[in-house]
């Protein structure tokens, strides 16, 4: 165990109070409607470590036919597939002595301190594993994605050759959806690719209220909510001021948690482009906390756990993993594979370059 004690702390004089330093973890992924409570997906995480969710196949099948007479006509059935999904398992524990909390003071309580910082902690470390989640079904960023869940959803994705972001790749990524290229409207990019927009002066802003169906009424009522907002609520995603940057037609996102690999000079980003509710959320059990106190050491020693069980799946997407998966089996291509047609997929993704890092 790794409690915190006396020899942890800055121990001064008694008037010497910590700075509570703001949590610097984010997890902006979430803070929109990228990711939604699928009630389809609530209804088959109830029990065990793995749920299946059957689906009718999108189109009819069987050529059309010429009736004559005396000839019956041909029967055809419709078809069903299936996708496997998988719960995640996640805890962790934070202790600290009695004695570090009399050394520095009761206004300093570092439990206090824990408690603070625990929404943010279990936020960004639920956010790593639907990257881990996406980088699955797409395939290891800066390599061939041949034969990953997800290729067909790939722009630029062949470990050479890319290029630095443009309208180019928005383009091609809009036309993997052929006539329903309409309908990815966001996009979650690195604060490395946002820098090398604004500078080249290709990102717009927009206010909250001009994008369709946001009213002056909603804005002015703070009731900005899923239902109303294209592609989501992003009142908690960019300040608030309301200004939502645009790249094309394409509401932006900027996260330090967005993928990037290699090294200064030859880094390769990938850039996710979703429909709204592209990926489903269920709870097997909510986060919950528990405290627990040991009062056998010298003073004491308090700890706190945080657990959570629940699942991150991409729409159409099916596991074929172990059960209770580590961030690495998440992110391992052979786990998974493509259930639906690509026009029925809500995410994808552009391997970039950007001159611009830091």
């Amino acid at each position: 165990m790794s409690f915190l004690y006396r020899a942890d702390t800055k121990i001064y004089d008694p008037f010497s109070n910590y700075i509570d330093e703001q949590s610097t973890l984010r997890s902006k992924f979430l803070a929109v409607g990228l990711v939604s409570n699928n009630p389809i997906i609530a209804q088959n995480v109830e029990k065990g470590d793995k749920f299946k969710i059957p689906n009718w196949s999108p189109n009819l099948s069987g050529s059309i036919q010429v009736p004559a007479e005396g000839v019956p006509l041909s029967v055809n059935k419709l078809g069903s597939a299936e996708q496997v999904g998988v719960i995640f398992h996640r805890a962790n524990v934070w202790g600290s002595s009695e004695l570090a909390k009399l050394a520095v003071g009761a206004t300093n309580d570092p439990m206090a301190a824990i408690g603070r910082r625990v929404t943010d902690y279990v936020l960004n470390a639920q956010q790593a594993d639907l990257l881990a989640t996406l980088s699955g079904v797409f395939g290891a960023l800066g390599s061939s994605n041949s034969g990953a869940a997800f290729e067909t959803m790939c722009v630029d994705a062949t470990g050479s050759g890319e290029t630095d972001l443009s309208p180019r790749h928005i383009v091609l990524a809009d036309a993997i959806l052929g006539e329903d290229q309409d309908q990815f409207g966001s996009m979650v990019i690195h604060p490395d690719i946002y820098a090398y927009l604004r500078v080249r002066e290709m990102i717009n802003y927009v206010n909250a209220k001009e994008l369709p169906g946001i009213t002056a009424s909603t804005i002015a009522a703070g009731s900005i909510t899923d239902s109303n907002a294209v592609d989501g609520d992003f009142s908690n995603a960019f300040g608030t001021n309301g200004q939502v940057p645009m790249f094309g037609s394409k509401a932006v996102i900027v996260s330090d948690d967005a993928p990037r690999t290699g090294s200064a000079g030859s880094y390769k980003y990938g850039v996710y482009i979703f429909k709204q509710g592209a990926i489903g959320q269920a709870y097997q059990a909510p986060v919950r906390s528990e405290g627990d106190r040991d009062i056998l050491t010298s003073g004491g020693e308090d700890i706190l756990k945080v657990q959570w069980d629940m699942c991150y799946h991409p729409l159409g997407a099916s596991w074929g993993g172990s059960t209770n998966p580590t961030a690495t089996d998440l992110a391992t291509a052979g786990n998974w594979s493509k259930v639906f047609d690509k026009k029925n997929l809500g995410v994808a993704r552009i391997t970039c370059t950007c001159p611009l890092y830091i």
